[in-house]
């Protein structure tokens, strides 16, 4: 569920979106623990919620050596978290992918920092 101001889960029916972060040219999460928490918050707003559905968009920063297919770096990272979500219970047809590639940074990608904030996948409540 939604994350209130002190931490707890709730099963509210507010809930926006949640990121998960990835390792550098990879579909593994630089913090397994916390993005396992990310996706039990998804999973436990889905089943208090059944009428909502999810995107879920991959990205990538705009360097290294899947550069030149950054987009499919991007489709894989929000394929890999779908996955992860219909094998914890979300029915398929409730979530969408798609890859954003190197587009919408929120990091600076001339910054590792940067980088590391560009590598990740949104999942947001539609």
């Amino acid at each position: 569920g939604a994350i209130s101001p002190d931490g707890a889960a709730s099963t509210s029916s507010k809930m926006d979106r949640r990121t998960v972060q990835f390792l550098p040219d990879s579909t593994d999460f630089v913090a397994d623990d916390e993005a396992k928490k990310q996706l039990a918050d998804i999973l436990t707003f889905a089943q208090a919620n059944p009428e909502k559905t999810f995107t879920v968009t991959g990205y990538t920063a705009d360097v290294g050596p899947y550069y030149g297919d950054c987009d499919w770096m991007s489709r894989v990272r929000a394929e890999r978290v779908a996955e992860l979500l219909i094998e914890s219970g979300i029915d398929a047809s409730r979530i969408v992918t798609r890859g954003r590639a190197a587009l919408d940074p929120v990091g600076d990608n001339s910054t590792p920092d940067g980088m590391a904030a560009n590598r990740r996948a949104e999942i947001i409540v539609n």
